[in-house]
């Protein structure tokens, strides 16, 4: 289970389309407002693709430490982790 506090307004889905996204598609309103009605309806595309190049460019930085041995900082690895499974769960 994971907690996301976000502030809604009229230009929400278009400012923070992946958080739309995961709120249309993956969340349940167990108080308050339901935003699930006043958020547009999810297709797969490139707009909710979390950051699919942020994990390219995070992965090459990667390979030098991997190809010489180096460890690289647990921190960096679980981040990236992370993003790799929040990628795929909402694809």
């Amino acid at each position: 289970m994971e907690f996301v506090c976000v502030t809604f307004h009229e230009s929400f889905a278009r400012i923070n389309p992946v958080v739309a996204m995961l709120i249309k598609t993956q969340s349940r309103c167990i108080h308050g407002h339901d935003l699930f009605p006043l958020l547009p309806e999810c297709r797969p595309g490139p707009a909710i693709m979390m950051d699919a190049e942020l994990l390219e460019r995070q992965w090459h930085s990667f390979e030098p430490a991997l190809a010489c041995g180096s460890a690289i900082d647990p921190e960096r690895v679980r981040s990236m982790a992370k993003r790799m499974l929040l990628s795929v769960s909402s694809s």
